[in-house]
């Protein structure tokens, strides 16, 4: 689900708008819900945009990021905007399965790649069942 590098970044003009829509909703929900005592869990890509404005606008500070490539990984070391940002070498689906979150967490599920998608569907269906009620999900193509 992380392989970013199967769809180029700039062939995904998409992307600006999904990450204000999603932003736009917490933002809504951040006054009842208290947002910023969640824990952040994304796929970041090489700079953590999404990452930096999460913090920025949520004041979230409990982020953790996951990348399976090496290379995208070490970028991300490099760029980090936060230095409380987490940056794991695993895959998302790995990283799930070895993680219990004792608080409400908001999970962005940015899957890339066309293929997988009924396995896909699955993971999103097991993490809601293994997260603290009050969680947060966003899945974005």
């Amino acid at each position: 689900m992380s392989a970013g590098s199967s769809v180029p970044y700039r062939l995904r003009p998409n992307k600006a708008v999904d990450r204000e829509l999603f932003l736009s909703l917490l933002m809504r929900l951040a006054p009842k819900l208290a947002l910023e005592k969640y824990h952040y869990v994304g796929l970041g890509g090489p700079f953590l945009e999404d990452f930096r404005m999460i913090h920025g606008r949520l004041g979230i500070t409990k982020m953790t990021c996951i990348e399976t490539e090496e290379q995208v990984h070490k970028r991300q070391l490099f760029n980090r905007p936060v230095a409380s940002i987490e940056c794991v070498h695993k895959s998302l689906e790995d990283y799930l399965d070895e993680t219990y979150f004792d608080a409400p967490a908001i999970i962005w599920f940015d899957c890339t790649e066309p293929r997988g998608i009924t396995t896909q569907i699955e993971r999103f269906a097991r993490t809601i069942g293994s997260v603290p009620i009050g969680s947060v999900f966003c899945e974005s193509r």
